[in-house]
């Protein structure tokens, strides 16, 4: 592989792990085509009830399955011109990989294989050669480690090294700049969220204990994280501080932070939540996102809000349904999201639209 991006040396990491909360089912991932926002792809069953990877038009036209694998696909990344597709998947056991499909579903190739770990969370670079994915050892027992780490993968030769020299570090959930000089990705709980520039090799750590990815704004200035964060309530027993009851509750919320000045800015507001999700508007003048109420098993709802806080609102409002993972068209005129009834351990994902101008939506897939 190329070694024009040099790989930096980690700081050592903490002793505490992150883990990233897996949900009780399959969920659909979904991703626009940037091209011209007229297609969907997403992962779903087949007749065998095996995970494939399907696209689906926007005119409510029949969905195309373009894998067949023998066992469930994990996740995959589209590249940004939207011509190829990287999708990873096991065995069950102990062996996984990374393959290599064409947007049409021509073209199946192994990238790479991965014996005794797991690989999987592949993310497209934006010149669409390069990529990053997570690998997981297998321990002796036959469980995964807890420990994953980041490693560079050349989409044409199938060449793959370690993001960092230092491998010992703990390295997930990346994420890159849509301009290509910036990687974030998450650390150990300590280290939290780490910017590094792949030209000048500048590194930026903002804190965030959650483990899941940052997301860029369009223009490569700002990102979004979540966090942990404690909110108190006080009680009506008088207007003195000391003097009233406090009620503390930890909530999860979403922060903006410029990546040139370091600032940071809440923009859920002072209400105790649990925030989710983002996805920001291509033009970048609306974030969406889910959120419900911290522990409890109600549905998530979709929100819109303005990149400073500003206009939030709520696009849903039945609790016993859950809403997530949107993921925006092209020309930021609608967005796609994941629906799923829950209050039925059963229940399958459904893929609905949403069109901001009309403040409608509709039911795409099932």
């Amino acid at each position: 592989m190329s070694q024009r991006i040099p790989r930096p040396h980690r700081s050592a990491a903490a002793a505490a792990l992150i883990t990233i909360g897996l949900l009780a089912a399959i969920w659909l991932i979904l991703k626009p085509q940037p091209a011209a926002g007229e297609a969907l792809y997403y992962l779903s069953w087949d007749n065998r009830d095996v995970v494939q990877l399907y696209r689906q038009e926007l005119d409510n036209s029949a969905a195309q399955q373009l894998t067949s694998a023998v066992s469930s696909l994990v996740d995959f990344a589209l590249s940004a011109d939207s011509s190829k597709i990287v999708f990873s998947g096991g065995d069950g056991e102990k062996d996984s990989g990374l393959w290599l499909i064409d947007a049409d579903g021509k073209g199946v190739k192994q990238l790479i294989a991965c014996r005794q770990a797991m690989c999987s969370t592949p993310v497209w670079h934006p010149d669409g050669r390069r990529l990053v994915y997570e690998r997981r050892e297998f321990r002796d027992d036959g469980t995964l480690s807890g420990e994953p780490r980041l490693y560079w993968l050349d989409s044409d030769s199938g060449e793959s090294i370690p993001l960092f020299a230092d491998t010992q570090g703990i390295s997930q959930a990346a994420s890159f700049s849509p301009d290509g000089e910036w990687i974030s990705y998450a650390g150990s709980a300590d280290e939290g969220i780490i910017a590094f520039n792949l030209q000048s090799r500048e590194e930026k750590q903002f804190e965030s204990e959650m483990g899941t990815p940052a997301v860029w704004s369009p223009d490569s200035s700002q990102l979004i994280l979540r966090d942990h964060s404690l909110v108190s309530a006080h009680g009506d027993e008088g207007e003195d501080h000391s003097s009233h009851s406090h009620d503390f509750a930890l909530g999860i919320y979403l922060f903006t932070v410029d990546i040139g000045s370091g600032a940071v800015k809440p923009i859920s507001g002072d209400v105790q939540v649990d925030d989710s999700a983002p996805a920001w508007s291509p033009d970048g003048s609306w974030i969406v996102f889910s959120r419900k109420l911290p522990r409890t098993q109600t549905g998530r709802q979709l929100w819109l809000i303005r990149p400073d806080g500003s206009g939030a609102r709520a696009l849903t409002d039945n609790l016993s349904v859950h809403h997530g993972v949107p993921a925006w068209s092209a020309d930021g005129s609608q967005f796609a999201f994941q629906r799923v009834d829950a209050l039925r351990s059963d229940a399958r994902p459904q893929i609905w639209i949403y069109d901001v101008g009309l403040d409608e939506m509709r039911q795409l897939a099932s």
